[in-house]
């Protein structure tokens, strides 16, 4: 296998899944080179990587390994990243990872339904995804893999005056996610600085400022 970056990778997984989409059931040539291209890369310095710098870093997750999945059956799941505490294995689903990036560029066209309207955290996480979409594909992977770890240390859970801690918006799905996303980027924010010396807001024009967001009110 040719020397891959992070971001050629990702191109690769994404050539092959615009053509697995593409029909249905996927062709089998496509299917046998996405299991082909998994199996590389979990044999790669790629996966050493991603652990390394987005894994790792983080408390309780020192030791944890991470893994491309490959299409079983013909087929991928839906959900887009998994993490099995026993085995303290991450497993990064290709499939899922482009429907969300899918779900990103969708965004902006989905505020304008009825759906996205039901209600408050629901228009905000929609709203935040418009945003991320402004993101190379291969940075919302990234932003994915951290969000797992925001959900490992349950950062969406808010403390309490009285003790404990209580779900954002009333244990809304949606709120959960968002505070997930929005502790993820964050996080990507200071790798990006780090790695490139620049601001990602300004490099690919990120408005959002989460405090115009907390009360649902602008």
């Amino acid at each position: 296998m040719a020397p891959r970056s992070l971001s050629s990778t990702w191109r690769s997984f994404e050539r092959l899944l615009n053509k697995y989409v593409a029909s249905d059931p996927p062709a089998q040539a496509v299917v046998d080179d996405l299991v082909q291209l998994a199996e590389k890369v979990n044999a790669s310095r790629i996966i050493g990587a991603l652990s390394y710098l987005f894994i790792t870093p983080y408390t309780e997750m020192e030791e944890t390994q991470v893994a491309f999945l490959a299409p079983e059956g013909g087929k991928f799941p839906d959900w887009p990243i998994q993490y099995d505490e026993e085995a303290d294995l991450i497993t990064i689903n290709p499939y899922g990872v482009y429907l969300f990036c899918r779900l990103c560029a969708e965004a902006p066209e989905r505020l304008k339904t009825p759906e996205a309207r039901a209600n408050f955290p629901v228009y905000r996480y929609h709203a935040y995804l418009a945003e991320l979409a402004k993101l190379p594909n291969h940075y919302i992977l990234f932003l994915i893999l951290l969000n797992q770890v925001a959900k490992h240390r349950r950062i969406h859970l808010a403390e309490k005056k009285s003790g404990g801690t209580e779900p954002p918006d009333n244990g809304i799905a949606e709120g959960r996610e968002y505070m997930n996303l929005l502790w993820a980027f964050k996080e990507l924010e200071v790798f990006y600085r780090n790695t490139n010396g620049l601001s990602m807001r300004v490099e690919y024009g990120i408005l959002w400022q989460e405090a115009d967001w907390f009360g649902g009110k602008k």
